[in-house]
Order: C-alpha cells, then structure tokens, then sequence
C-alpha cells in the first residue's frame, strides 16, 4: 500500500509519536510510507497561531528528531505544492465575512473551509461564538493557511499514487482541508 502520513503538527504530543508509530508499523507491513511535513509554511495554525516563528522552530525541530527515528527509506516531502493558479488564487484571496453565519456559508468545492476556520477560532477563543471583527488578521491566515494545505495535498494525491491518507484531526482548519483533499481525490482517510 501506497501511505501518506498528513503531518502538520510535529510539537503536539502524543499526535505526532502516534503518527511515527503508524508509520513504523506500515513500514513492518512492506508498505510505502510518505510524510507531508510543514517547515513554517502556514500562515497560521491551531498550535501556532499568531506564527511565532520559535514556535516554528520547535515544531520543525522535533519533527527532525522524530524522522531520524524511523528508517531512512521514508519518503519525506514538504506540504506546500501549488502551482501558479494556486499561488494567484491564495494571492487574491480577501476575507470579506462579518457574522458566523457567513463563515460557515463559506466553501471551496467540497471543503467547508469556513466551519474548519470557525473551530479553529473557537478553540483559540475559548468562545463558541467569537467576535469576527476582532479576530480578523487571524481568520484571514487560518483560511490561508487552510486553502494552501486544501490545494497543495489536493496536488500531492494526483501527482502519486495512494492508497490510504493519515491526518490528525478532521475539525481544525488545516486538518479538515486535509481531509476534504483526500476525499475530494476519493483517497482513504483516517482520522
């Protein structure tokens, strides 16, 4: 089987271990195992919010020494991979919203990246109906953020064969785009 392991938060503990013992055991299985790793590509995520570029560093530097544990035939790629629509269309793009309900209303083909962003802000917030307004610059990267991962996985699944796709999580803004790619592209994913 043709594995590809979705990991964008090397710094959350036990996700990512989780994520290397998944490999490990697909590895033992004769599978080929591909990860998408994040080098402080995103605008914005559920772990680094405000883009703390230490933050960052840690993430990239634990994901290091995780990878150095799994054998050296692993397949490890960056996420970002856009083309230039992509990069034009993540250029352009301008969040306009004023309430939660046009959040939610928010979609890209299949991918209801606004409720993802929306789940995002509500951990962040602590509220489970947070001031749009107030939040901006951060809705605005989450969906960034969100869009680049949607896209760049998108184009990932139908540049190379796969069987079955591994994400984290399914609810925040990253993760669901994740998930909606691999389902967009009819690919197998576990949550």
């Amino acid at each position: 089987m043709e594995i590809l392991i979705i990991s964008l938060y090397a710094i959350n503990t036990p996700h990512f271990e989780t994520e290397l013992e998944i490999a490990q055991k697909h590895i033992d299985n004769g599978d080929s195992v591909r990860f998408l790793h994040c080098n402080s590509s995103l605008y914005a995520c559920d772990v680094n919010p405000q883009h703390n570029i230490f933050t960052c560093f840690q993430c990239i530097n634990k994901r290091k020494k995780g990878f150095r544990l799994l054998p050296e035939l692993i397949d490890k790629q960056l996420l970002t991979n856009l083309n230039n629509k992509d990069y034009n269309n993540l250029k352009k793009f301008e969040f306009s919203h004023k309430t939660i309900n046009d959040l939610k209303k928010h979609y890209i083909d299949n991918f209801d990246i606004g409720y993802g962003v929306l789940s995002s802000l509500v951990s962040y917030t602590r509220d489970s109906e947070p001031l749009i307004v107030k939040h901006k610059q951060l809705i605005t990267n989450l969906f960034k953020s969100s869009l680049l991962v949607y896209w760049s996985v998108t184009n990932h699944l139908l540049s190379k064969k796969t069987d079955r796709v591994y994400v984290f999580n399914g609810r925040f803004a990253p993760c669901r785009a994740a998930f909606r790619a691999a389902q967009s592209c009819k690919v197998d994913c576990y949550i």
